[in-house]
């Protein structure tokens, strides 16, 4: 789950000698910052996603552009909820083949990582929870609360 995501640094700047030189279209999604500010629409060549995920273990991820599975890891969609006639709520998860902007995802990887980078990237910053029956899977790109009767995964 992206938390935070600030904007580093793109286009074109001038230099104080008045010679235009390109910066990288470069996008960092830090989760440790207090802000972030994305434009719709907005390409960039690389995104940065400073980020531990253990090795084994299940997480959650959204990200704010639509890219292809990065290669050793699992990634899951939710496809089904199954509710019991005790009340008890079974939630079903599929493979995916590309995560799709503003969708979570349960992801695994097999080895840890610590920052993945993608590249040629293009923002949506649309959250697009997904529903079935009384279940929402819902990312956030924010720091936030739980809501009533909601459920954290972690």
């Amino acid at each position: 789950m992206i938390k935070k995501i600030i904007l580093i640094f793109t286009g074109i700047i001038m230099s104080m000698y008045g010679v235009a030189q390109e910066i990288p279209d470069t996008l960092i999604l830090d989760e440790m910052q207090d802000e972030f500010s994305l434009v719709d629409g907005t390409t960039y060549n690389v995104a940065i996603l400073p980020r531990t995920v253990k090795a084994g273990k299940w997480s959650t991820m959204v990200l704010p552009f639509t890219t292809s599975c990065p290669e050793g890891w699992q990634v899951k969609e939710m496809t089904r909820v199954t509710i019991k006639p005790d009340g008890d709520i079974n939630l079903g998860f599929s493979d995916a083949v590309i995560m799709e902007a503003g969708k979570p995802y349960m992801v695994r990887v097999e080895e840890e990582i610590n920052e993945v980078v993608f590249k040629d990237i293009t923002i949506d910053t649309e959250l697009k929870p997904t529903k079935i029956d009384i279940v929402s899977f819902q990312g956030t790109y924010t720091l936030g609360s739980v809501p009533l009767y909601g459920y954290f995964i972690s």
